[in-house]
């Protein structure tokens, strides 16, 4: 009787034990998945803040000195500084007489820029001291005025002015910090380690590479290719912190978004936060509950086996099964029903309908292909080849691998592509042709505005194909990372059979195409197309089972 009881009393403590460890370890994989999430939501709001900060910058370009109706709220005064032998010799003119100032900002303009380079890059910034006490740096824009030769044409090697303009970025900050939640910090941060603007004005004029965890990662960012790092660090105050930051292209400036790091699961200040949690309290206060009941109900089931064992008559059982019994399930997906019978017709009609489309795209490819000459052969067909590929992709980084390499092939060059998150309006890097892929291909993103997506989504609608090869965060991206002059930048949509109305879905980028024979570009476009819908469907859990009718994907 007592072992009975014992090996009941194991039973139960090993099952809780065992539900212990279970608890643990799925604490611990989804604090790290969130982990996961944080880096890359971090890395993508610094990637916003420095296009936004480049803005900042083609805007002060813009303003014309002679119009002081124009300043922006956060550019100080202008500037013309005259050259003597390539190096800055005076003020030739200047918004406000302030001959302190003045100093400081020829002191840093003498040890900050190159006449030489200024000739070829057009464009050079650096920093100088606000105010006399040094607390505050503010940003210089000079933009070089070439000299006019006696013909009345311009040399443009020879540098013979420069127009000055003072930003104040304390007070730029605010439009650089929208997109940050309330929790997280960001910041603008010179070369050195010195803040320039921060959310929270009492960290203006820190210097960041005093802290150990932070000196060489910012030392190390302004070397070489190196763009951007993310890593934790511990604030003078012990608290610690989770930092993204990405560098301001080829400028001594970068940009960071920071939040209060997760605590280990376990440790004291995780516990401490899971006691100052309501939801926390009631899970534990639930806990217990389950707990007492767990050792009632072993108490019972003890009591039960004892008398079990002591009863010395048996009779045989009389049980000959159940008749509900559970049927084997037939052959395919399992619990994909769906409640709403509309959603399930409209579905299947929408599929139907794309169905229908991919037969007739086919169609007119094949009573085309007279006329692609080498792109489309007789009796070969890409799209049907693609769709082969990808009609039973499980991923979506299967069709965008087969889509990658189908456009490489017809493109005679290279391909990138870049997926679209519509929720954060990005664009992150997602698979490449070999010769292309970079080597910091995880940091390469790029935002989209919303009406840009909005002009793509409704030139999709009327049947065309969008060009994104002009837009500016692309632009960056390709020149800064692949080899090549040449390159096309391609809207991926859905269709409206499929998706109701076209929906982006990422951007096909055409590296060195061959410029000589424009007929795969058609072809492209329909294989863009047919790609697009699987990728909307995966995208959005639906699936097509043997393209006769459509599957929620479980």
């Amino acid at each position: 009787m007592k072992l009975a009881r014992i090996a009941i009393f194991l039973a139960g403590v090993i099952g809780i034990t065992t539900g212990g460890l279970l608890s643990i370890s799925a604490l611990k994989s989804n604090q790290e998945q969130e982990l996961v999430r944080t880096h890359e939501s971090l890395k993508s709001q610094a990637t916003i803040l420095v296009d936004q900060f480049f803005s900042i910058l083609e805007s002060a370009k813009k303003l014309n000195p002679k119009t002081s109706a124009e300043l922006l709220p956060y550019v100080s005064q202008y500037g013309t500084v005259r050259l003597k032998s390539g190096i800055p010799e005076e003020f030739e003119s200047f918004s406000i007489n302030d001959l302190a100032l003045q100093e400081r900002v020829m002191s840093a303009l003498k040890s900050q820029i190159s006449i030489g380079d200024l000739g070829l890059v057009k464009l050079g910034l650096g920093t100088f001291e606000m105010n006399e006490t040094g607390g505050k740096l503010g940003i210089f824009l000079a933009l070089p005025v070439f000299k006019t030769g006696v013909s009345g044409a311009i040399e443009p090697e020879t540098v013979d002015k420069l127009n000055l303009t003072l930003i104040d970025p304390v007070k730029a900050m605010p439009g650089l910090v929208k997109l940050t939640s309330g929790n997280r910090d960001a910041f603008l941060l010179q070369k050195d380690g010195r803040v320039l603007a921060h959310t929270r004005s009492a960290y203006v004029g820190a210097d960041l590479k005093r802290l150990g965890d932070l000196r060489d990662s910012i030392a190390n960012l302004f070397l070489g290719a190196q763009t951007g790092f993310v890593q934790r660090y511990s604030q003078s105050d012990g608290t610690r912190q989770v930092l993204a930051v990405v560098r301001a292209g080829v400028f001594p400036f970068a940009l960071g978004v920071e939040q209060r790091a997760l605590a280990p699961v376990l440790s004291t200040e995780w516990l401490l936060e899971q006691m100052d949690s309501g939801s926390a309290r009631r899970g534990i206060g639930v806990a217990f509950i389950l707990l007492a009941i767990a050792l009632v109900l072993f108490s019972l089931m003890s009591a039960w086996a004892s008398r079990s064992l002591r009863m010395e008559l048996a009779r045989p059982s009389d049980f000959t099964g159940s008749e509900d019994a559970i049927p084997i399930p037939e052959s395919g997906f399992i619990g994909n029903r769906v409640s709403d019978p509309l959603t399930v017709s409209s579905a299947t009609e929408r599929f139907a309908s794309a169905r229908a489309a991919v037969q007739t795209s086919q169609t007119d490819l094949r009573a085309q292909t007279h006329s692609i000459g080498q792109m489309v052969q007789t009796g070969s067909d890409p799209v049907s080849e693609l769709l082969s590929k990808i009609e039973g992709a499980l991923t979506q980084e299967t069709v965008e691998k087969e889509l990658v390499q189908t456009a490489a092939s017809l493109s005679r060059g290279g391909a990138v592509y870049f997926r679209y998150q519509r929720r954060m309006q990005n664009l992150s890097y997602q698979n490449a042709s070999c010769e292309l892929k970079p080597e910091n291909y995880h940091l390469l993103q790029a935002y989209v505005r919303k009406d840009i997506e909005l002009q793509v989504e409704q030139l999709a609608d009327s049947g065309k194909v969008a060009s994104l090869t002009h837009y500016g965060p692309i632009k960056k991206i390709i020149q800064a990372n692949f080899e090549g002059t040449k390159y096309e930048a391609w809207a991926v949509t859905s269709q409206p059979e499929v998706s109701l109305q076209s929906r982006m879905v990422g951007v096909l980028v055409l590296v060195n195409p061959d410029q000589t024979d424009a007929s795969f570009r058609p072809v492209l476009a329909r294989i863009m197309k047919e790609a697009g819908n699987y990728l909307y469907a995966h995208a959005n859990k639906i699936k097509s089972r043997n393209l006769t009718g459509p599957e929620l994907m479980t």
